[in-house]
């Protein structure tokens, strides 16, 4: 990956992604609200969707994982409320 600015060349977990990556990835913290944990989406090829279990929150994004720790993920919007579980009727 490459400054846009500079055009140097950055290793990829130095990147905006790369954060976004540990964050998600790694730490498993949703870095839109804080809530840890995430539910599973859709895959395809090497990414695959994650949203965030906070129902309040919603943000969704799409995770690939090179191996070794590394990674890019980027976000894409904010989940229905009909993916979410629904609460247990008593």
């Amino acid at each position: 990956m490459h400054d846009l600015q500079t055009g140097e060349s950055l290793p990829v977990m130095q990147t905006n992604s790369g954060q976004l990556y540990r964050k998600i990835a790694i730490e498993e913290v949703c870095p839109d609200c804080g809530g840890k944990g995430f539910y599973i989406g859709r895959r395809g090829g090497t990414s695959i969707n994650v949203h965030c279990m906070n129902r309040d929150c919603r943000s969704n994004f799409n995770v690939t994982d090179f191996g070794n720790g590394e990674g890019i993920c980027q976000r894409v919007g904010k989940r229905d409320l009909s993916w979410y579980p629904r609460p247990a009727i008593k």
